[in-house]
């Protein structure tokens, strides 16, 4: 059996994103520890569901949120440094909160040690990934979206060549283009890569290779395979309400070969 390639662990969404995330998830639970199968409940997602195990771990990695327990008694408390910037009136200890968050990713600091501020051609960065870190092509560029959108954010760069910006994601899309790696508690699927694509919260991919007229998305699942998933026209809501429904009755239909 030939190994799959699986790249290192990285948040699947910019800062940005997940701080949006934190505020909903606070609206919605409060102080209270959140079970980790019910934090999709905050974002729109069915409870339990991969996707927002995966949001969740990208809090968890931006040390927004902070686990409890183990297994199916796991929860996810909001921490200290989320609830002051949470609360805080003013702008200079938010920025402060903001870019120590950046940080806390174990990659995106080692990087930002490396790179710095300075303008970096994306080819040498991807090279520098690719040969010397265990990334996958398709998943050094969708680091650098994030990494490059999060550094940003944080104002914590100087600006470099980007691939993509991660930010045309629309801030009430939970979802990105790829899976963030992250080790987390996640219900496995039991499908194969083709059918483990997330509901209706993908986002087109920037470095698509399907040609004019088709879009193309790429993901990377919990075990770090590369899914695509290619179509016709603009993504939609009434297209991923297909894709969504598709997937549940693949499940469904899994399932039930299980029992």
């Amino acid at each position: 059996m030939v190994a799959k390639e699986r790249s290192p662990s990285f948040p699947f969404v910019p800062l940005k994103v997940a701080l949006g995330r934190l505020a909903a998830l606070d609206q919605k639970f409060g102080r209270y520890p959140v079970p980790a199968d019910k934090a999709g409940l905050a974002w729109g997602m069915k409870e339990g569901s991969s996707q927002a195990h995966q949001m969740l771990a990208a809090l968890k990695s931006y040390g927004l949120v902070a686990y409890e327990g183990a297994s199916r008694d796991r929860k996810a408390v909001v921490t200290d440094e989320a609830r002051t910037y949470l609360r805080a009136q003013q702008e200079q200890i938010k920025k402060q909160v903001i870019r120590e968050a950046a940080l806390k990713p174990k990659l995106f600091k080692l990087f930002q040690g490396i790179w710095g501020g300075q303008r970096v051609p994306d080819e040498v960065r991807i090279d520098e990934l690719v040969l010397q870190h265990g990334f996958t092509e398709s998943a050094a560029r969708t680091f650098l979206r994030v990494y490059d959108d999060t550094l940003e954010f944080a104002e914590l760069t100087d600006g470099v060549e980007q691939l993509g910006d991660a930010s045309e994601t629309p801030e009430d899309v939970p979802y990105g283009a790829h899976s963030d790696l992250i080790a987390t508690p996640s219900r496995p699927h039991g499908a194969s890569s083709t059918d483990a694509a997330p509901q209706q919260h993908l986002r087109p991919t920037y470095a698509s290779t399907a040609t004019e007229g088709w879009t193309e998305e790429q993901l990377i699942d919990d075990s770090g395979h590369e899914i695509r998933i290619l179509y016709r026209g603009k993504p939609s809501e009434q297209r991923y309400e297909y894709i969504r429904d598709y997937l549940d009755f693949k499940i469904s239909r899994l399932r039930k070969l299980g029992d």
